[in-house]
């Protein structure tokens, strides 16, 4: 009999998508503490009828009470809760972790947890329970499927709770964060045992696009993104908030695409040798991945052309616009992405190819703009530039981003990511068109895809 049971691990994530930072505004300071108030099991499989024989096994990996914290944590400071042990005390306790396979109904899984906020003095301040419960018809034999209820179960459990009340709450009465000289941070509740709250430092908001960036819990392992933000430069004119497109791509990346951080490359006045060693990097990995990898590249700065040939380069910080032999030719560019098979690649290119720049001129500018030509991609290729022909890619200088860019971004954060690249680009080409109409510099943004992909990309998706 022992034979005939199945074991399998449940490997738990926090899956589901959220609006980063929406708590900020109420300095909440919490310490979280979780409570299992059963019988921790090796075994999460409540029932199980779809075979009289066996009842598999399916041990949650990692275990309930680690997986819970560490899935808290990450969830309560994405939406602008500070986690500090001089916090309030927010008990989580789980009441039910359970899945079950039904006959006729498939796999379902049930989470119950018990909420309470507790004041300094051990008072209540909030309370609240939420049941999350998932089904979903699969094989009685799919453990990942199983996996998948619990997960969503789990999620529904925490994303019932009325958060906005608990940071309204905690707020009101939470420590009181103050920077010492010696830039510790100390919260100043009148306690002689404190111990230090980490300070939330807030960068300016310098657009819509910069604060809610949704997040999504889905995590795309095999995606892998370079993303570089060229705004300071040795011999040439400023690319105007150049790196903060850049860094606010990678946000987004990260998380409303569920890039993991370690899969991102971001950069910021990349060098001649460091725009070789990431394009190099893309190349590696979709070499070691055999096809089953997905690679982004995002580039905001100066682009430049030859004058003679019409190519087009992009033009490193220490780069020099008199000179081709210090950029990378765009075409080069396209064939390391296409060099190895992959699922998708897809480039962003928020700059212009004729001379031009976002405030005027290259240094080697003669005052005559170029039309490059343009590359014909290979592979799985799916290319977007911020303009057609010898037009300037401009700023969105009340948004302090890159014209296309913001756009881009813009989307993103509507959709949450969920959109195919056929609607983005119609999107990004639409408004990026009446806004730069209205300014009177005409600007738009283009698609360029390889043979292979020509009846495909429009239902291709970035998440």
């Amino acid at each position: 009999m022992n034979s005939q049971v199945k074991t399998g691990d449940i490997n738990l994530a926090l899956t589901g998508d959220i609006t980063a930072d929406q708590f900020n505004n109420y300095k909440a300071v919490i310490n979280i503490n979780v409570k299992i108030n059963f019988q921790q099991p090796d075994n999460i499989m409540n029932r199980y009828d779809a075979n009289p024989i066996f009842s598999p096994v399916l041990k949650p990996n990692p275990g309930i009470e680690t997986f819970v914290k560490r899935s808290l944590n990450d969830y309560l400071e994405r939406v602008g809760f500070v986690i500090n042990p001089a916090g309030l005390l927010l008990t989580a306790t789980i009441e039910q972790f359970e899945i079950n396979y039904l006959s006729g109904m498939g796999w379902t899984g049930s989470v119950k947890i018990n909420w309470i906020l507790s004041g300094s003095a051990q008072e209540e301040l909030f309370r609240q329970s939420a049941l999350g419960f998932y089904k979903m018809n699969g094989s009685a034999d799919n453990f990942n499927e199983a996996a998948n209820v619990i997960n969503a179960a789990f999620f529904q459990a925490i994303n019932q709770i009325d958060w906005g009340s608990v940071a309204r709450t905690a707020g009101k009465v939470s420590p009181a964060i103050q920077v010492q000289p010696n830039n510790k941070t100390l919260a100043n509740n009148n306690t002689n045992n404190v111990k230090p709250v980490e300070k939330v430092v807030t960068a300016p908001v310098s657009s819509d696009i910069d604060i809610n960036i949704p997040v999504t819990y889905q995590k795309n392992d095999n995606t892998f993104a370079v993303i570089i933000g060229n705004e300071n430069y040795d011999n040439e004119i400023q690319v105007k908030f150049a790196k903060n497109d850049a860094k606010t791509f990678s946000e987004y990346t990260i998380k409303t695409l569920g890039v993991p951080k370690e899969n991102v490359h971001f950069v910021e006045n990349a060098t001649y040798g460091k725009m070789l060693g990431e394009i190099d990097w893309l190349k590696s990995v979709a070499k070691a991945y055999q096809g089953k990898a997905k690679l982004l590249f995002y580039y905001a700065g100066h682009g430049m052309p030859d004058e003679s040939s019409k190519s087009a380069y992009l033009l490193p910080a220490d780069g020099d616009a008199s000179s081709t032999r210090t950029a990378i030719k765009v075409e080069e560019l396209y064939d390391a992405l296409s060099e190895y098979p992959v699922q998708q690649a897809t480039v962003f290119l928020d700059a212009c190819f004729s001379g031009a720049a976002r405030d005027g001129m290259l240094a080697s500018g003669r005052g005559v703009r170029i039309m490059p030509k343009t590359n014909s991609p290979k592979g799985n290729l799916v290319i977007f530039t911020a303009v057609s022909g010898d037009e300037t890619a401009h700023p969105y200088s009340e948004k302090q981003h890159g014209l296309f860019s913001y756009f881009l971004m813009k989307k993103l954060q509507e959709s949450k990511g969920d959109i195919s690249l056929s609607d983005l680009s119609s999107y990004v080409a639409t408004n990026v068109n009446q806004h730069s109409v209205v300014g009177g510099k005409e600007q738009n943004p283009t698609v360029n895809v390889s043979p292979l992909m020509q009846n495909t990309w429009q239902n291709l998706k970035l998440k």
